[in-house]
């Protein structure tokens, strides 16, 4: 009786204690309409026929005016030749990007036109970093086809200087970490490219009601771009040691993932092994993601890796 009434008392404390520590959950209100923010993204298409229109976009959080505030910028799909359904060409030069900068006060204003970021290209993502170390961050904008580069005039607006960059990389790019992997003091980019949709000409089945995965299209060659300190880059990917051309990149991160003081590179592909570049510390790379337990699953398999995030 004894040990049956404190097990009752000490079951008792136990339900009592984890009633008094249960944390709040937090709740959230959507007050995009409050805040200004009209955009809506699109896929440049009525009808989503093919992986391109299916991938989707996201926006980067950033503050372009150095007012302490983070603005958004959103990339939006286009109406694209080879891609788009012909019957929506009506869709054709209707779409764009759009860049808010934040009040201040819980609202945001449309400064696209302002800024002269609205792209004409077919984005998926973008990233930002101060390649030419003047304070404030520039802006990359990555596509189907294309990138476009845009440098931060420090005055509210952009100009686009991709050609005079060279970092126009024409495969569909979904990401682009910056790093110094060279440790020269400027800031590199790794673009992380995905697959060669071609329009149709599949080579597994698929149901009738779908359309065909990652599996069904080749790969493609990501690139390192060097910064030459003079506001172009080069395409130093062989000479570093990152050639994989099957591969089919969602997304990835630059960081010392083995703390020996250099930049590493991870990349989460899609549907088959993931890849891990070591930084050698004398401005090459080691793909080492199987020895180092990187490159598959826990069963051995290759799974959908779409966003690494360090911690």
């Amino acid at each position: 009786m004894k040990f049956a009434y404190a097990g009752g008392v000490f079951a008792a404390a136990l339900i009592v204690t984890a009633a008094q520590i249960q944390p709040t959950l937090p709740v959230f209100t959507d007050v995009t309409a409050q805040a200004g923010i009209r955009f809506k993204h699109s896929f440049g298409d009525y009808e989503l026929t093919n992986i391109v229109e299916g991938t989707g976009a996201g926006p980067t959080f950033f503050d372009y005016d150095n007012d302490g505030f983070l603005d958004i910028y959103f990339v939006n799909g286009r109406w694209q030749k080879n891609v788009s359904d012909n019957r929506c060409r009506d869709l054709h030069g209707k779409l764009s990007n759009a860049l808010y900068r934040n009040n201040g006060d819980g609202t945001f204003i449309d400064v696209t036109e302002k800024a002269g970021v609205a792209g004409t290209g077919y984005g998926f993502s973008s990233s930002t970093a101060d390649f030419d170390s003047d304070g404030d961050l520039d802006l990359y904008v990555l596509n189907y086809g294309p990138n476009t580069f845009y440098r931060n005039n420090g005055d509210g607006t952009f100009t686009d200087i991709t050609q005079q960059t060279g970092l126009g990389d024409p495969l569909w790019s979904l990401s682009a970490p910056w790093l110094d992997y060279d440790n020269d003091g400027d800031l590199d980019v790794y673009v992380a490219n995905y697959l060669e949709y071609d329009d149709g000409k599949f080579r597994a089945y698929y149901p009738a009601a779908g359309y065909p995965g990652p599996l069904s299209y080749s790969g493609q060659q990501d690139h390192m771009y060097r910064n030459n300190g003079d506001g172009t880059f080069t395409d130093v990917t062989k000479v570093v040691g990152m050639i994989n051309p099957d591969g089919r990149a969602m997304s990835a991160m630059a960081t010392d993932l083995n703390n020996d003081g250099y930049t590493d590179v991870y990349v989460a592909n899609d549907a088959m092994e993931n890849y891990y570049y070591e930084s050698r510390g004398n401005g090459a790379f080691e793909e080492k993601a199987l020895f180092m337990g990187l490159a598959f699953g826990q069963h051995g398999q290759g799974v959908s890796s779409m966003g690494p995030t360090p911690g």
